[in-house]
């Protein structure tokens, strides 16, 4: 089938499937995780994407989907913001990444990966989809309670987590590239890659002091929407184009583009611009490329081969039990240092149960470089869709339960 039907069928069935969920108060990623997964059965599959040429085109904007995605998680970040929050959220947000990881990497060491991978499989397991318990947090009214404070400052600031998981992982693929040799810049040593480093931090600055300001002080006073986009555009590719050829990923190019673009429009009060980009990304992401990107993630994802084998299956509920329980116990332990009690840090950690973009961004980068087997990437596609189904349930049965208790007690 040519490109333009399937294109079509999928951001048809993707919107039907995420109206469903959004009326069940699920998040809409769902949608688009499961569009991927009806795609994925073999009959169907064989229908839809029978001309190499379309799985190729889908390809290249499922990658491009992931740029943008990138672009626009930095644009949302804040960094001067982190100082504004309460030491009990800045534990728990540490906590709840922290614990996770650790249980994640002995899990990964137990099921006899090495140690990159099972580094991999840890920093999967810890990163949180914030946006999933906002969403539920101003459905109860709880947003300026003090637990909905917490759970959204814990999740802001574990978006700067997120944004070191990125960079970390480039950075093991890069290393592993120079070991195998497989880097198409010659390198060979550590060293290098350290050469590597701060040249794309001296780059950044470049960009962030001449680049930026003067591409953007070419549209003019009063600069039109597509001439807005069009700036952006060339900023994040240049990004991505720089970071691909040193070797640290699209991906960390692309994150640094948002977030230096950012901090450029606000420290030259251009707030409006900086709005308006935002809100230009935002559709055109998550109108467009995100739907594809997740589509073909689950798509990619052999999950029904994980289903009809027991022994894969196990692996994977495996996997979503310690996801989950590493999640509970960090924000469990991160709330009783700070003076809260058990209940309490057990709402906040189903609020910050659910997972979304950035594991599976992570991971998709690992299994195309060869750090992750298939199957420890099809385990991890089905955690985000279990955890991010079961989590906001429980949240908003717990969090109902939480006011109850709290109207009782005043």
């Amino acid at each position: 089938m040519e490109f333009i039907p399937v294109l079509f069928i999928c951001l048809s069935v993707t919107y039907l499937i995420s109206w469903f969920f959004r009326r069940l108060g699920l998040p809409h990623i769902l949608g688009h995780l499961t569009t991927g997964l009806i795609l994925s059965i073999p009959f169907i599959s064989k229908f839809i994407f029978n001309d190499h040429n379309s799985m190729t085109i889908f390809s290249t904007i499922a990658n491009l989907g992931l740029i943008f995605l990138l672009f626009f998680i930095g644009l949302k970040i804040n960094v001067s913001s982190l100082m504004k929050f309460s030491k009990r959220s800045i534990n728990i947000s540490f906590l709840s990444a922290l614990v996770p990881f650790a249980l994640g990497f002995i899990c990964g060491h137990f099921l006899g990966m090495d140690f990159f991978g099972a580094m991999i499989l840890g920093a999967s397991l810890s990163v949180t989809a914030e946006a999933v318990s906002g969403a539920i947090l101003e459905e109860l009214n709880m947003i300026n309670t003090r637990i909905g404070l917490i759970i959204i400052e814990a999740g802001i600031i574990d978006d700067i987590f997120e944004v070191l998981t990125l960079a970390a992982i480039g950075t093991i693929i890069q290393s592993q590239n120079t070991i195998t040799g497989v880097a198409n810049t010659g390198l060979n040593s550590v060293g290098n890659i350290f050469l590597d480093v701060m040249v794309f931090i001296g780059l950044i600055y470049i960009v962030r002091f001449i680049f930026i300001p003067v591409t953007f002080k070419l549209l003019g006073k009063e600069p039109s929407h597509s001439d807005l986009f069009t700036a952006s555009f060339i900023v994040v590719l240049f990004m991505a184009a720089i970071s691909s050829y040193l070797e640290l990923g699209t991906v960390i190019g692309a994150l640094i583009a948002g977030i230096i673009v950012k901090q450029t429009l606000l420290r030259e009060n251009k707030k409006d611009e900086e709005v308006e980009i935002t809100d230009i990304v935002e559709t055109l992401t998550f109108g467009f490329l995100e739907p594809v990107f997740f589509i073909w993630i689950a798509y990619t994802a052999d999950i029904f081969t994980l289903i009809q084998t027991p022994s894969y299956l196990y692996m994977a509920l495996f996997i979503t039990a310690v996801a989950t329980g590493g999640k509970l116990l960090g924000s469990v332990i991160g709330n009783v240092l700070d003076g809260g009690n058990v209940r309490e840090g057990i709402l906040i950690g189903w609020g910050m149960n659910a997972r979304g973009a950035v594991e599976l961004i992570a991971i998709k980068m690992s299994l195309d470089h060869g750090l992750i087997e298939p199957l420890i990437f099809s385990s991890i596609v089905f955690m985000t869709f279990v955890t991010t189904i079961i989590s906001p349930i429980i949240f908003k049965i717990l969090a109902k339960y939480h006011t109850k208790i709290y109207l009782k007690s005043t």
